[in-house]
């Protein structure tokens, strides 16, 4: 019988969000049986279709408080802990694999202390950036570092931070990258409905529209590539807060034929984009310290056959070679993406090569059987580790 874990996430479908969807795609790869899923209760009552292709249970998982000092913050862990004891107990786990270092890792350390029961951490770069702002969860994260059997980091850079801020044991860190489909992202199947006439150069950001994602930068990038490129046209999919700021941008600028905040997408939509786009662009940038951990969403558009560039910030360089598949870009202002993207728009053929490159490097690092093998190690690495580490 294979062992059987606990995955403890807030961020899980179809609540949005770039690990959710890994911990989706990751843990229903996983032998049958084998997963619990821990997630956060559904805004609206109806239930999603997903719960019955791996098991979950929706217990409320969000607070406005993760430290312990305050009144709601304990009661709040208290609830939690006692229902994910139960599951350990009902379930028959052996292991708890922790969406976050806050507040899902805190959990993992007191079932832990309380019963034994061995957990994992994943380590996704913002999380444990924007932790360092307070000093209670500073002290919250260490001690969940401590005691954490395995840090599985998304990336190299997310690791070097650990190992920077947060002096993890070098035997404790592991990086495993998210992967992608690339049977489901292909450059073969339909494109948008009602898809813009191929002349027109079509700008691509998929991500949730909050500051570190740099939507305004690429926007105002618009105003100067559009002299250059005037058929070039900007698609924004994702919702957030952001939304109300960047539609006011798009509107003083004078944009609106150039630039669309489509809202959100459905997976398929989102594909159909991916395909008809002539470049992606993710152009993030470090906000205090708020940073892009990984960037799902490159994977995809060159699964897709699309040319990439993201922000340098982060651990997005992790997801592209960079001048075969994509580019690097300083994303902090403007001047950059127009000159990176006008470039790139005066060679398409140097476009199409750079998509066609993405999917075979994609085919050979980032394909799900590999990192499903990988994933697969690395839970077995916990198992057998001695019991009290």
């Amino acid at each position: 019988m294979s062992e059987k874990y606990l995955l403890l996430s807030e961020i899980f479908p179809p609540k949005t969000g770039g690990s959710g969807r890994w911990f989706w795609d990751l843990y229903t790869r996983m032998e049958p049986g084998s997963v619990t899923v821990v997630t956060d209760v559904l805004d609206k009552p109806q239930a999603f279709a997903g719960d019955a292709e791996i098991p979950t249970c929706r217990i409320p998982l969000a607070s406005r408080s993760w430290g312990v000092l305050s009144l709601s913050g304990l009661r709040f862990y208290f609830s939690l802990i006692r229902n994910v004891l139960r599951l350990v107990k009902q379930h028959d786990i052996q292991s708890i694999h922790c969406g976050r270092t806050l507040p899902e890792g805190v959990v993992g350390l007191v079932v832990k202390l309380l019963t034994g029961t061995p957990y994992l951490c994943y380590v996704h770069g913002e999380d444990i950036e924007m932790c360092r702002s307070s000093r209670e969860f500073t002290l919250l994260v260490k001690a969940v570092i401590k005691h954490a059997g395995i840090l599985i980091c998304n990336s190299e850079n997310s690791a070097a931070l650990l190992r920077r801020w947060w002096n993890a044991d070098e035997t404790q860190i592991r990086v495993l990258n998210p992967g992608v489909d690339a049977s489901v992202f292909s450059p073969d199947g339909a494109l948008p409905e009602n898809s813009p006439p191929p002349q027109e150069k079509i700008i691509l950001t998929v991500s949730r529209l909050q500051s570190r994602k740099g939507q305004d930068m690429l926007i105002k990038a618009m105003v100067e590539i559009i002299k250059r490129h005037a058929d070039a046209r900007y698609i924004v999919v994702g919702s957030g807060e952001q939304y109300d700021y960047l539609r006011g941008l798009v509107q003083d600028l004078q944009l609106s034929d150039h630039v669309k905040l489509l809202g959100e997408c459905s997976d398929q939509q989102i594909r159909q984009w991916y395909r008809r786009s002539d470049l992606f662009v993710l152009p993030n940038r470090q906000v205090g310290n708020d940073v892009e951990g990984f960037g799902i969403v490159l994977l995809e558009a060159q699964a897709c056959g699309t040319a990439v560039i993201a922000g340098d910030s982060g651990g997005t360089r992790e997801t592209m070679a960079i001048g075969e598949t994509g580019l690097i870009v300083d994303c902090r202002s403007p001047q950059g993406l127009v000159e990176t993207i006008s470039a790139l728009f005066d060679s398409p053929e140097k476009l199409v090569q750079m998509g066609q490159q993405g999917r075979q490097r994609v085919l050979s690092t980032f394909d799900w059987p590999r990192i499903i093998a990988a994933a697969r190690d690395i839970f077995a690495e916990l198992r057998h580790r001695p019991k009290g580490q």
